[in-house]
């Protein structure tokens, strides 16, 4: 996989202005998690200073052929009051599930609609994903923002 770095090559989303952003990986490390310990987070931010995107790579997936990807679309205060709930909260579920498949990449997004889209892309392109296989969300109301690919 590329050096995390600044991918030229990758636009997001165009603003009205017809003008696509950058993409710059900020960090990549190893994230070891009750569900899954091999994980890595990798950080992503917009050049025009947008907010950050995480991407977490869980187990040690096949680069070759369909990956697994789920997409959560960020919701702090969901989110945070899911991860004090007992049992395990939806990210923790996305998590297992990518490490019962035998690993895969969930995708935490700052931002939703066309611009997501993009930033999808250019995630999956910086991590050589060529054949997403997107899994369902395991909570209701948010879904995969490409909706014209595969879908589990």
């Amino acid at each position: 996989m590329p050096v995390p770095g600044e991918m030229a090559s990758s636009h997001v989303a165009s603003d009205a202005g017809g003008e696509g952003h950058l993409l710059k990986c900020l960090v990549r490390v190893p994230m070891p998690l009750d569900q899954a310990e091999s994980t890595q987070l990798l950080a992503f931010r917009p050049d025009d200073g947008g907010l950050e995107s995480l991407a977490l790579i869980v187990g040690s997936p096949s680069f070759h052929g369909e990956i697994p990807v789920i997409v959560h679309f960020q919701n702090v205060a969901g989110d945070l009051v899911a991860s004090l709930e007992p049992g395990l909260g939806p990210l923790r579920q996305a998590v297992a599930r990518l490490a019962a498949l035998g690993g895969g990449v969930l995708l935490y997004l700052a931002v939703n609609g066309d611009k997501a889209a993009g930033i999808v892309s250019a995630i999956l392109r910086h991590l050589s994903i060529a054949q997403p296989k997107f899994l369902a969300p395991l909570e209701p109301g948010r879904v995969s923002p490409i909706g014209t690919r595969k879908h589990e």
